[in-house]
This record gives C-alpha cells, structure tokens and sequence, in this order.
C-alpha cells in the first residue's frame, strides 16, 4: 500500500529508535503522574516544553532537546505525536499531552510518503520518505516488523528493538482503525468529558471501488496546541471490509486543515517476494560520545566544533553573549555541529538567538521577503507577531538570526531589524 501523508513529524532528528523508544516510555509515565497531579482541569498546562524537557534527560540520561535549534522544537512535537498515537489514541482521541507551551512561529509539516506491506499485525515493512516544508531535504526511514523484533534503517544505520507485548502497530492511527478501536471512540464521548462527539456512517462513497463507513469526529472539548491536528473535526473514510483509511481529513482549531492523509494505492492479497521481512544485521554501535549541550565561552566552542564557526563579529552597543548551547549531535572525533548563541541586551535581558549549523542539515528555511545580509549574498527575513528570523546559507552553513518571540522557554525583547540586518552583515566578515 502507498500512502501519502501530509502532516505529523516523522524524523527521526538523529536519535536511534531505541531511544525513541525509551523517550516514549518516560514521557508517558510523566504525562499520567502530571495528568495525576490536577485532573480535570483541561484547560490549564500543568508543565512547559522546558520543563518536560529537563524531566525527561534526567529519567533516560539522554541530551536535551536543543530548543534554539529550530528542528529541535519539532522534535518534543514529534515525541508527544509518538506518546499519542501509541498509548492514548487507541482508547480516546483527547491525545494526552501536558506539554502546552509551543513556539513561533511554527513552521508547515513535512511531506510524508509511505510505502507499507502488511502481512499481519507483527509482520510488516514501512517505508517512510519525509520531505522538508521548504526544500530542505529528504530523508528514509525504513521499519520492518517480523514478531517482537523491529528493525530501523536510516541513513544506512540499522537498530533493532523489541516490542512489548500488547503494543499497536505504530500507524494504527493512520492507516489501520482496528474495530475495537473505533467502537472505543464512539463510546468515549459518552464517559469522557474531554473527548470528542464521534459517530459512524455507513454505506460511504465508493473509494477506489471500494465500500467505505465514514468515521466523524467532532472538535476535542479539551484542545492542545502541541497537537494541533486533533483538536478540531476529523473525517475518516474507511475501508467497510478492513477498516483500512482510505481517506483521513483533519482540522486544527478554526477549522483549518492540519493534515491529510490518502492513499495513492492498494492492493489486497498480493504476494509478497522472499526477503520482504527479512531482518536486516545491526551494524557495529557507535562510539559514544559524551553529550555537550552547554559551553562557557566562544573558545570551548571552537574546540567542540567540527568546523570552524562564523559568528558575529559587530554587535549593537552593550549587547553581550549570554548562553552557547548545542544540541549534542556529533560526528566521527564527537564534535558537535550545530550550535546557538543567546545574545542578552544592555539590560541583560535575552535579546537575540544565533543559530548555525551544516547547510545540509535539515533546519526550517521559512518564507519571507530576500533582504541583503552583504553584497552577493541574499538571506530571507519572515516577519509577524512580535518575531522576525532571518536565514541564509553561507560557507556551507546553514545560519539564522532570531529577534523576539519565545524560544527554548526564553522570551526574547528584540531589536530593530536594522540592528539585526547590521548583525547579520558582521557574521563571518
């Protein structure tokens, strides 16, 4: 079956399906003790990304999410869509997650291309080709299934897990609404004040010329803005023999389309080749690297790098550095490559976040008017609501500069964008 998916993040933003795993695992015991702490009240977050953040590094020993990175913000996104699908989605589509305070602006979802052979629910094969919003690149992940073991390859890496007893297929959401799953969405709106309405047709339009039943389901009573795709109404076109999605449909609040999901191709039945579900070897595991995710001063920076950085070299009158940080990515030799700059203002309040990291990384290229950064080189500056970021491509580097807005849990108080342009100018020179 193939599959195209617009919406969801995918990536798997350079940590190995085990520590997915064990991410996914200790952020749903920390949603249900937070859930615990305050239930029934829907309405108020009971914990900040940052907060989540720094809980979730202390119970799995793994590097925090380099919020100043502009991937790492759709990276916590991407594991609370994990901690959904899996654990909460197949009794009510409220989709747990505590984790509230998003970030601007966000960027479009990527293109998500699947190509599945299933040949039962544990023997299967997932092909997934992720595109960027805007050109950044692409990357495959391949899943294959066979008993309690799953294979992940990307990037001609390969990791093998097991599965615990009991666990969903992981796009039982979006491609496979089992019968008892949807008899629990209907039944949930009736006991669970935070679930949606849901109701289900039968004899829906013919798709592909097959019989389809049509999955209604109501805005969330309870919306999340970390998961904006369920908290408006959703349309789910099913397969009437299988329950296979043929069609999905779902809106963010105001009734916006947040994500689509059709499938391009289906065959029934088909013989798959010898080899289809073959485990592939593991390679040998990487060297470990300790993670580094703060550094002191520009000269520890340099002797973390994998190259060389071109940072700033003209600042406006009193501003000073405040914060280097990195996401912990490494290469061979466990050098980072990537790094953020917090610049603090005058009054030594957080004014401006500079951003750099290999040009073929897959960092947001946002939308936005071409400015001059310095004679023969044209950056983009994307501008609205309190917020301006401003990228290019320079030395084969990817560089942004961010001025006001929310970022890692900071509330940045800006400059002119005159400033900012003449920050921009000094980078490298």
């Amino acid at each position: 079956m193939r599959k195209e998916k617009r919406g969801g993040r995918g990536a798997i933003y350079g940590r190995t399906e085990e520590e997915w795993q064990q991410l996914e695992d200790a952020g749903w015991e920390f949603l249900k003790e937070k859930a615990a702490e305050r239930p029934g009240d829907a309405a108020d977050p009971t914990v900040s990304y940052s907060d989540a953040n720094d809980e979730l590094a202390a119970r799995t020993g793994q590097p925090r999410f380099d919020f100043g990175q502009r991937a790492g913000r759709a990276t916590m996104g991407y594991l609370l869509g994990r901690i959904s699908r899996s654990r909460s989605w197949p009794t009510s589509r409220l989709l747990i997650s505590a984790l509230v305070r998003c970030f601007q602006p966000e960027p479009p979802p990527p293109l998500v291309t699947e190509h599945i052979e299933f040949s039962g629910r544990s023997v299967w094969r997932d092909e997934s080709i992720i595109t960027q919003p805007f050109h950044e690149g692409r990357q495959v992940v391949t899943r294959i299934r066979r008993g309690r073991l799953i294979a992940t390859v990307t990037a001609g890496r390969v990791t093998i897990t097991r599965v615990a007893g009991g666990a969903e297929i992981p796009f039982s959401a979006a491609v496979a609404l089992q019968r008892p799953v949807v008899r629990k969405l209907l039944a949930a709106g009736t006991r669970n004040r935070c679930a949606p309405a849901a109701s289900l047709l039968r004899n829906g339009p013919l798709i592909d010329g097959r019989p389809t039943a049509v999955l209604s389901i109501g805005p969330s009573p309870c919306p999340r803005p970390d998961v904006p795709q369920a908290n408006g109404p959703a349309t789910y076109w099913l397969d009437e023999q299988t329950f296979l999605v043929l069609r999905a449909v779902l809106h963010s609040q105001g009734n916006r389309v947040a994500e689509t999901v059709r499938v391009t191709s289906l065959r029934y039945h088909p013989r798959f080749p010898a080899g289809t579900f073959r485990l592939p070897r593991p390679g040998p595991r990487p060297t470990a690297c300790p993670p580094v995710t703060s550094l002191p001063d520009l000269t520890a920076l340099r002797r973390a790098l994998a190259y060389q950085p071109v940072i700033p070299s003209s600042l406006p009158r009193g501003m000073r550095i405040g914060r280097i940080s990195s996401s912990g990515a490494t290469r061979p030799h466990c050098k980072i490559t990537t790094f953020t700059i917090t610049y603090l203002g005058s009054d030594g309040h957080p004014a401006i976040q500079f951003y750099e990291a290999p040009q073929t990384s897959p960092s947001v290229r946002f939308p936005g008017s071409p400015v001059t950064v310095h004679p023969g080189l044209t950056g983009t500056l994307n501008r609205g609501h309190g917020t301006a970021i401003l990228w290019w491509l320079q030395d084969g580097r990817y560089i942004a500069l961010q001025s006001g807005g929310l970022t890692a849990g900071v509330r940045l108080t800006g400059i002119p964008t005159a400033a900012l342009l003449r920050v921009a100018a000094s980078v490298g020179r």
